[in-house]
């Protein structure tokens, strides 16, 4: 299976770029990687998603896919408070999100926060599944 960083080349345009992440605009959807860097403290995860969703709104029409395969986990009260307020607004609009994770309990887990977000996303292992899901129209 390939994998982002190598499909990712000379392929997108580069919307933003961080420590956090990556956001590519490609020919069948947009393009959102975490990265492994962790996040210092909620302030910067805050500010990080706000500035990704500035960049994701004009872009809301496309479909996405989300790559998190290579994010670190993390389930601290704070972190899971902050993001059940932040999460919804990545993905809010997008009529296609497919999510790649890197593990069955990733995916799990993934899977429960879009129920909850009532957002109906496809979460996979399979980057193929991904690209193949966003791409139908």
């Amino acid at each position: 299976m390939r994998t982002f960083r190598a499909y990712r080349r000379g392929v997108g345009q580069v919307l933003y770029q961080s420590e956090y992440y990556v956001l590519e605009k490609r020919p069948d959807a947009i393009h959102l990687e975490r990265t492994s860097a962790p996040f210092p403290d909620l302030g910067v995860l805050e500010s990080e998603s706000h500035a990704v969703c500035a960049v994701l709104d004009p872009h809301r029409h496309t479909a996405m896919v989300m790559d998190l395969r290579r994010a670190v986990g993390r389930n601290d009260p704070e972190f899971e408070d902050k993001m059940k307020v932040l999460r919804p607004n990545l993905t809010r609009g997008f009529p296609r999100v497919a999510i790649v994770v890197s593990s069955v309990i990733g995916r799990m887990h993934v899977q429960r926060h879009m129920r909850e977000d009532r957002v109906p996303a496809l979460v996979t292992l399979d980057e193929t599944e991904a690209l193949r899901y966003v791409s139908t129209r």
